[in-house]
């Protein structure tokens, strides 16, 4: 009704934007991204945060790191704290450490939850998820059964998706001990746990 009055109704355009934001906000929160960013936002880009609105339905409906629009439009969103911005870019860029345990000749994505004091077995540590132009050192802790731990940092840092470490050669169980053994993996500069894995050593 709005659009279609004539324009010396001099706030006809405001309560027009006001009507379309109120619906775009709802779809938003309704998650209809589609709709609002297609329909409604695109008049609204210089009405109340309607440039945020827009930029964040897009991202919505994009969500991997590797949108370049994705990516300059969150970095516009976290700026003017819009909505859970922060937590969207954390959650594509955010590392992501695998901690995978195996038999000496296993070759599994899937890691052992137990192994024979007399099995030998290795620790493979995967890295990915990396944030743009991201590189990373990490530190290890490991706690042998008998609570003795060894501790450091890996020789080299990680840089991009898809990194491998063999971590170690062969591990066998140090002392005979059976019980917990514990690897915990931690951003070196930050001391941030990001990842860990438990192996229960058995007769």
């Amino acid at each position: 009704m709005f659009d279609a009055m004539p324009l010396r109704y001099d706030d006809a355009q405001t309560e027009l934007c006001e009507c379309r934001y109120i619906i775009a906000m709802s779809l938003m929160d309704d998650l209809k991204y589609y709709a609002a960013y297609t329909d409604y936002l695109p008049y609204l880009l210089e009405y109340k945060d309607g440039k945020y609105a827009y930029e964040y339905c897009y991202v919505k409906m994009h969500l991997t790191k590797e949108d370049a629009t994705t990516m300059s439009y969150l970095e516009d969103l976290m700026g003017a704290q819009y909505r859970n911005s922060g937590a969207i870019y954390a959650e594509l860029t955010d590392w992501r450490i695998t901690i995978l345990i195996n038999r000496v000749g296993e070759n599994s994505d899937s890691s052992l939850k137990y192994v024979s004091k007399n099995d030998s077995w290795f620790i493979k540590i995967h890295v990915s998820n990396a944030p743009p132009n991201g590189v990373i050192v990490l530190h290890y802790e490991i706690i042998f059964p008998d609570n003795s731990v060894e501790s450091g940092k890996f020789y080299r840092s990680f840089e991009g998706d898809d990194s491998y470490l063999l971590c170690g050669d062969n591990w066998d169980p140090r002392y005979g001990d059976t019980g917990i053994f514990t690897i915990n993996i931690y951003d070196s500069s930050a001391q941030v746990l990001l990842a860990t894995a438990s192996l229960r050593i058995t007769n």
